[in-house]
């Protein structure tokens, strides 16, 4: 009997002992009134946890959510067991009190920064996908998000079999892959009025099938900004169309297959399982999120416009600004004024017009880009009076940048004598999209790109003297020729025109800041006529003929369209494109950039 009782009692003990170690085992339990479309992604996040520190003994934990839909929400008074973790959605339900709980996980950007100015101990851990490689290949699936009653036409136009789903139907979207050819999803958000995309298009493009949504200024969907500019956007119903056609193309053209890849690879990096348990592990074992350092060569280009907005000559000029970037060695990504993820990065240049009253300090190297100063604008709620107000207030703005770079030559001599270490970078031209390419139907006498403005002179003084012009671009009330030219085609239109009409904005003219519009246009071997400014023709000479009255411009433009004077046009043309190449293209910019990083870092180690 008491040789049983001993073996009974080791045997007991054996027993509690693996309880009591299984128990230990359970870092994190996911707390019973979890409940609604999110817990199944708590459960998820909490057994992946649990998988990878099974070893560690310590603490349990119990996570909570809550403002994800209003299953889950908590009640508003309350109050935690100890050892617990919260996991808040963007909806705006209520604000629990964050004190009690030992870690709080806002699912957006902008609900970190709320719940931070009131304590700092909220980080970001966005709702995730688990499903990244349950499809090998690329499938000839595409998903439209949101639901414009001309996508579903140019569908059915194309004949190819669609459904439309509400987002609880997600399993069904998966499933029915083998079936259909494309899906519209008919919101993003994972609960309505929320900011949290849904898990859903994780999914999709972690499978590598491209994603397309209307593009509407100024909102872009905004739950869609955290894939930055990696899905593929559409702004009416011939744009639709064109872009589905390319979509289920084969292969896909170059520019969808690379924002396929980056929407997959971004999933994969920022919006995993496996990313958001790196995270909260990151937090359990260190009491803080610890970030991994970024690569030494790795930059973030920040733009001025919004996600999807391609069609803007500054996306144009950060494009070929990063292109030139990347040959050099740099890996360069584009992140936008509103999208909710920016790319970590050793180096960031936060490219503006205006003055950054939000800074966008998100890299070790930190370069404030004023491409083109604003003036008389409002800048951090203060009306600027005149050019010194700017240099003033310009130079306590940006002195908590690392360095300033601007297209004006005379405010970054402004900013240095205020103490602010500023370089003169001017605008540029990309010389692998702009050279001379004659097409004959584009063929025009006088030519002006861009939308009307209060201060498109040269082209209401060419309307009203009957001149021969021909206009691209929006809000001219039926004078323009389209609506639209898009800039990887521009070329054509530049080098098929006689002459280039360019103008400034009244603040570039106070700056000197010069228009890509003249280097594009003098790269595509064409004479460009401009409003006059000092810093031009200082470049230039009379290779870029200039106005100052209304007479002069109309008289320069009869002189150069007269047959008599074809030889001089062209010869002026052709000048001003070697000044053009050999001082104003992307890759001498980015040449300059890399000056102004070398010397931070210099300037760092020191």
């Amino acid at each position: 009997m008491v040789k049983k009782a001993i073996v009974l009692g080791i045997f007991l003990l054996v027993l509690l002992s693996a309880a009591t170690i299984y128990l230990l085992r359970a870092r994190v339990v996911v707390a019973d009134n979890v409940q609604g479309k999110i817990r199944p992604y708590a459960e998820q996040l909490a057994a992946e946890i649990n998988r990878r520190i099974s070893g560690e003994f310590g603490k349990a934990y119990t996570l909570y959510t809550t403002n994800f839909d209003s299953g889950d929400m908590l009640p508003p008074l309350f109050q935690p067991e100890k050892n617990s973790i919260l996991w808040m959605g963007s909806l705006p339900a209520i604000t629990p009190d964050i004190q009690p709980f030992d870690m709080v996980m806002a699912s957006t950007p902008l609900l970190v920064d709320f719940l931070q100015a009131n304590e700092d101990k909220a980080f970001y851990l966005p709702l995730f996908t688990s499903q990244i490689d349950i499809v090998s290949g690329e499938k000839k699936f595409i998903a439209l998000i949101g639901e414009p009653e001309f996508a579903e036409n140019v569908l059915q136009r194309l004949n190819l079999p669609y459904r439309k789903y509400r987002l609880e139907q997600e399993d069904d979207i998966l499933r029915d892959m083998v079936q259909f050819q494309a899906v519209i999803a008919e919101n993003t958000a994972f609960s309505k009025g929320a900011l949290d995309l849904h898990p859903i298009f994780f999914t999709l493009a972690a499978q590598k099938i491209p994603l397309a949504a209307f593009w509407g200024w100024p909102n872009v969907q905004e739950t869609l900004n955290l894939f930055n500019d990696d899905i593929s956007f559409y702004i009416d119903e011939a744009d639709a169309e064109r872009l589905i056609k390319a979509l289920v193309s084969s292969p896909l053209p170059d520019d969808i297959a690379k924002r396929v890849q980056n929407a997959r690879r971004l999933v994969k990096n920022e919006y995993s399982l496996k990313r958001a348990a790196d995270e909260l592990v990151s937090v359990m074992k260190n009491g803080r999120n610890v970030q991994t350092k970024p690569a030494a060569n790795s930059l973030n280009l920040d733009l001025p416009v919004a996600v999807g907005h391609t069609a803007s000559g500054d996306f144009w000029l950060a494009q070929d600004l990063a292109v030139s970037l990347n040959k050099n060695g740099w890996n360069t990504a584009l992140s936008y004024f509103n999208s909710f993820f920016k790319y970590r990065a050793a180096v960031n240049i936060l490219m503006r017009g205006f003055l950054s009253v939000q800074p966008c300090m998100v890299g070790d190297v930190n370069i404030f880009y004023l491409a083109y100063p604003q003036f008389g604008e409002e800048v951090s709620q203060k009306v600027l009076d005149d050019v010194t107000a700017f240099y003033e207030e310009s130079a306590k703005e940006l002195a908590q940048y690392d360095a300033v770079a601007t297209a004006s030559e005379s405010l970054a001599r402004a900013l240095n004598e205020r103490g602010v270490k500023a370089y003169y970078i001017p605008q540029f031209t990309n010389a692998e999209r702009f050279y001379p390419d004659y097409d004959e139907l584009l063929k025009s006498e006088v030519l002006f790109v861009g939308r009307n403005a209060p201060y498109r002179r040269a082209v209401q003084i060419a309307l009203e003297h009957k001149l021969p012009i021909t206009i691209y671009g929006p809000h001219w009330g039926g004078e323009a020729k389209a609506e639209f030219v898009d800039n990887r085609d521009l070329r054509k239109y530049y080098s098929a025109a006689k002459i280039v009409l360019n103008d400034s904005r009244p603040e570039m003219l106070v700056h000197g800041v010069i228009s890509n519009r003249i280097f594009d246009g003098t790269a595509c071997g064409t004479l460009v006529i401009s409003d006059y400014m000092p810093e031009i023709e200082a470049i230039y000479g009379d290779s870029v003929p200039m106005w100052k009255t209304e007479k002069e411009l109309v008289n320069l433009i009869k002189y150069y369209l007269d047959p008599k004077h074809e030889e001089e046009r062209l010869e002026k043309a052709q000048r001003a494109r070697e000044i053009t190449l050999k001082n104003f293209t992307a890759k001498q910019a980015a040449e300059k950039f890399e000056q102004i990083i070398e010397d931070v870092r210099r300037e760092k180690t020191k």
